[in-house]
């Protein structure tokens, strides 16, 4: 005799319970991202010279605020994602041309999390590092054929 729930032919579930199954894994990370500047081969010479954008007092950059630590460091890794674009060659239908312009817009997205907290030296950085990022986008777009 068949349970009225089975297919004929199929054997009998077993009344208890499946356990539930382990929740799936997180990623797990020895140490967070980090960006790493291009060293002079001769060692210790001298340090390399900020982004254009980057003309905000040193102690402004250091880590007494966050918001504006955030902004420099979309600064630089755009620095790097603007080296890229300006190696690029191809259409806007290649895979490299989608990545950095995914790359380039998530930058753009990042900072719109940024809280300025009324600090207008925060706005001023988070304003002058989006036209940053959107004119390396529009040169992306004219690149590419």
């Amino acid at each position: 005799m068949h349970p009225r729930n089975q297919p004929p032919g199929s054997k009998p579930r077993a009344s208890t319970p499946n356990p539930t199954p382990p929740p799936p894994k997180t990623a797990q990370f020895s140490a967070p991202p980090q960006i790493y500047n291009k060293a002079p081969s001769g060692g210790g010479g001298p340090e390399p010279k900020p982004a254009q954008n980057e003309q905000l007092p040193a102690s402004s950059r250091q880590g007494d605020n966050p918001s504006l630590a955030r902004v420099q460091q979309v600064l630089a890794r755009v620095q790097l994602l603007q080296e890229d674009v300006d190696e690029f060659v191809g259409r806007k239908t290649d895979k490299s041309y989608r990545c950095l312009e995914e790359l380039l817009t998530k930058e753009l997205l990042e900072l719109d999390s940024v809280e300025t907290n009324g600090q207008d030296v925060v706005r001023q950085a988070r304003k002058e590092a989006v036209q940053r990022i959107q004119a390396i986008l529009d040169r992306l777009e004219k690149k590419a054929f």
